[in-house]
């Protein structure tokens, strides 16, 4: 089996992440597999540092006419990304291979170049039961629901103490986020929480780590200082690597609202104990679950008074934190995701 993975995104997020995971998964697998993105792309390197067969083209033309002229030579084509998808449809034409599409994002599509990606879309995967339940209003196919996966790695606790140091975190409870300021993560509700938080005690510092969405580059930073937080919630932004902070965590905050797709960074704190507070809407039904603490979405009082009970019962934080490790590390591994991909792949090719 040869397969091309698509993803045209130019920058690094969760969806720029799971595909290299996938790309890892199937090579390990001993499936032939090769990557198309955006020259000059952080999706790019990361594979090419990992040795990985990497198609990069300068541009959306340069990526449709390799998918027209050469995708015939792979037996199926999964595009990761939306605009891959579309890519990748509008070339099927030409290449007549199987396509696969992995959707992450938690919004409705009813124009009719939407319709008609889906009718001809072979293989349809959400990650989530939200994605899976919103595609309903687009596309009569059946959806696959295969989560996003996580993998645990060993952090550099030089660049922990590094931090901590540099912020002066020493006998501070730490709460910290990774999310970027965009609306499916729902940052206003995130300050309004840490806001009521601090009405409740004042030994905490949030950690904010994640790219300020345009909205929210203004807005953001004059709540914090409205609320004289700016010694409480730490706007840091970008951070490479920022899985090795994790250990750094008491908890980890989730605020997203119904259109967000999954939120798999919660995986992170999961596989490295960090137990969550969280809304449980959209895609955070199943990646939350019962395995963190939650509130309805929008609920900052609640999500602060849930912050308060967990940093001061210390029972209760293990069991949470054991609960879900034992769930995240058999149920979303690279290597559990994969074969449920590789049955996609098989049951495709067979029809």
């Amino acid at each position: 089996m040869r397969v091309l993975q698509v993803n045209t995104e130019k920058t690094w997020r969760g969806g720029e992440r799971q595909t290299m995971y996938t790309l890892e998964g199937l090579r390990d697998a001993g499936v032939a597999v090769e990557l198309l993105c955006r020259r000059g792309t952080p999706l790019e390197e990361r594979a090419r540092e990992a040795c990985f067969t990497v198609h990069a083209l300068p541009g959306q033309g340069g990526a449709l006419a390799f998918l027209a002229f050469r995708g015939r030579a792979y037996d199926l084509v999964h595009a990761q990304s939306g605009k891959g998808h579309s890519l990748a449809f509008l070339a099927k034409l030409v290449h007549r291979r199987p396509l696969i599409y992995t959707r992450r994002v938690n919004f409705v599509q009813t124009d009719l170049f939407s319709k008609l990606k889906y009718r001809f879309t072979d293989g349809i995967v959400a990650i989530s039961s939200a994605i899976r339940d919103t595609l309903s209003q687009t596309t009569s196919k059946p959806v696959e629901l295969i989560s996003s996966a996580v993998k645990q790695l060993n952090p550099n606790l030089k660049r922990v103490e590094a931090l901590r140091n540099e912020l002066k975190l020493e006998g501070k409870k730490i709460i910290a986020t990774t999310g970027d300021l965009v609306d499916q993560k729902d940052p206003v509700t995130m300050v309004e929480t840490i806001r009521h938080l601090m009405e409740l005690r004042q030994d905490v510092v949030f950690l904010h780590f994640g790219t300020m969405g345009d909205e929210y580059a203004t807005r953001i930073p004059a709540m914090i200082r409205d609320y004289s937080l700016e010694d409480r919630y730490l706007l840091l932004g970008h951070y490479d690597g920022v899985e090795d902070y994790f250990p750094l965590f008491d908890i980890y905050l989730v605020t997203g609202n119904h259109t967000e797709g999954l939120n798999s960074s919660v995986f992170d704190a999961f596989i490295y104990r960090v137990p969550v507070v969280s809304t449980l809407t959209g895609g955070m039904l199943d990646s939350v679950a019962d395995r963190g603490l939650t509130c309805e979405e929008g609920d900052a009082a609640c999500l602060a008074n849930q912050l308060n009970r967990l940093l001061d019962d210390p029972t209760l934080q293990e069991q949470m934190r054991e609960r879900a490790y034992d769930w995240v590390t058999s149920h979303v591994t690279i290597a559990a995701v994969t074969r449920d991909y590789l049955e996609v792949y098989r049951n495709l090719l067979k029809r």
